[in-house]
């Protein structure tokens, strides 16, 4: 059955020698062990069932000393040490009180062979280590599966429940093709808004600085407009000032002297009174017209 045995021995009683029906079974290592414990084995028609032998568990512990991992025969003090106090005479012997007890092994206020030693109970832990360890130790330990575990051999299910369970399969696929599709519709619809209402907000705010910069350099000009205008008025007035006084100022009279001129030089001071005539005439007109403007 490919199981790797090393020995083979019946159990007998002990009285009258008589074989009984218990076999011991040592195997190469835990990895058949375990197999042959879950599955069993089956020789013809017969099938034959294993457990793991029970093993002692408690630790080797000395009776002289009180100590572990040896007996009395290689015990090396020699020496009866009390389980009591821990002095070195029987317990028998022993006149300590009952509440000055001390632990020989772990200082504890109990009796050096109590079960609830903290060393006994390390002791016992590393027994169950050793008796469950085999030699081979490169080999994995796995366990092999019970044939009878739903668990571990769980029944097919019949073609109608597979054709369920594909239909099923297809019909979740469409579901989540549908939604991502319109998901993805509904995002991108979204988005769409949001940069149409940006780039309007944006439009807006341009609008507004735009015209918030034109105000401001409509305030900046107005002032200086405002000084020209001034400084028109104030010339203006003087400017009146000087064309008033220029047309009031009357020409001086001059007495004419009797002079005895010829015909010629009468004639020239003839043309020349009515060129001056002429001249004051049009310098009185343009100083009245600079008076009306």
């Amino acid at each position: 059955a490919g199981l790797d045995v090393v020995n083979v021995t019946r159990f007998n009683r002990k009285e009258g020698n008589i074989s009984t029906s218990t076999i011991k079974i040592t195997f190469k290592d835990g990895n058949n062990r375990n197999r042959f414990i879950h599955t069993g084995q089956k020789v013809d028609s017969m099938h034959f069932n294993g457990e793991a032998a029970l093993q002692n568990k408690n630790p080797v512990k000395c009776y002289i000393c009180l100590q572990f991992n040896y007996v009395a025969k290689y015990c090396k003090t020699k020496q009866q040490t009390c389980a009591k106090c821990g002095d070195n005479h029987r317990i028998e012997q022993c006149t300590g009180a009952n509440h000055a007890i001390k632990c020989n092994n772990c200082n504890g206020k109990h009796l050096a062979t109590a079960n609830d030693c903290s060393n006994f109970l390390e002791q016992e832990k590393r027994t169950l280590n050793l008796i469950n360890q085999y030699s081979s130790t490169s080999s994995p330990k796995t366990t092999s599966p019970l044939l009878h575990d739903g668990n571990e051999f769980p029944s097919l299910p019949n073609m109608y429940q597979q054709q369920q369970g594909l239909l099923h399969n297809d019909i979740l696929d469409e579901l989540i093709n549908l939604l991502t599709s319109k998901m993805e519709k509904i995002i991108e619809e979204t988005t769409k808004r949001l940069f149409k209402s940006l780039q309007q907000k944006i439009k807006k705010i341009k609008e507004i600085i735009s015209s918030v910069e034109t105000l401001i350099n409509d305030d900046a000009t107005s002032p200086s407009f405002s000084d020209s205008g001034e400084d028109v008025q104030i010339i203006n007035p003087k400017d009146k000032k000087q064309s008033t006084t220029t047309t009031t100022t009357k020409p001086k009279k001059q007495i004419n002297k009797p002079i005895t001129v010829s015909a010629e030089t009468t004639a020239k001071q003839a043309t020349t009174t009515n060129t001056n005539t002429h001249a004051t005439s049009i310098q009185s007109s343009t100083t009245t017209n600079d008076s009306i403007k």
